[in-house]
């Protein structure tokens, strides 16, 4: 049941990425209809699906969160690896490498697993400072 719950989360990511993507290209390429307008209703449709995977990528393998046995910071590693594997993948078979090349999107997957492994490690600590906090006031009550 976890994983659905994942997949879900991941596909309205990926559908949050795509729109997101609509933007930034409208803006760097002159506006929206200019930017629609080299675009085909198969090439939005792929770029739709190429979000939702990329997405997928990152989201899924955050079901290793659910093994207690490993650290929070291996876990992450894992997750944003995973994320940044498929990421690649996607790129080369959406033909963006060879547009730009591989090393600008190998630059982009990193920064894309280091920035999820940060906001992962934000939580983390959030997660932590609140049970401190709860313990605190536990041992605070039997004083």
């Amino acid at each position: 049941m976890k994983l659905y719950w994942r997949a879900r989360e991941g596909f309205c990511w990926g559908c949050v990425a795509f729109v997101g993507a609509l933007f930034v290209g409208a803006a760097v390429h002159g506006g929206a209809d200019a930017y629609v307008s080299r675009k085909t209703g198969t090439g939005l449709l792929k770029l739709a699906v190429y979000c939702i995977v990329i997405s997928e990528g990152f989201n899924l393998p955050g079901v290793i969160y659910e093994v207690d046995k490993l650290a929070v910071s291996l876990k992450a590693l894992f997750q944003f690896g995973i994320g940044a594997i498929v990421y690649l993948m996607t790129a080369y078979f959406a033909g963006w490498m060879e547009e730009v090349g591989f090393i600008r999107y190998l630059i982009v997957a990193l920064a894309l697993g280091a920035l999820g492994w940060g906001i992962a490690m934000i939580g983390a600590f959030g997660t932590a400072n609140k049970m401190n906090r709860k313990i605190k006031e536990k041992e605070k009550e039997k004083e």
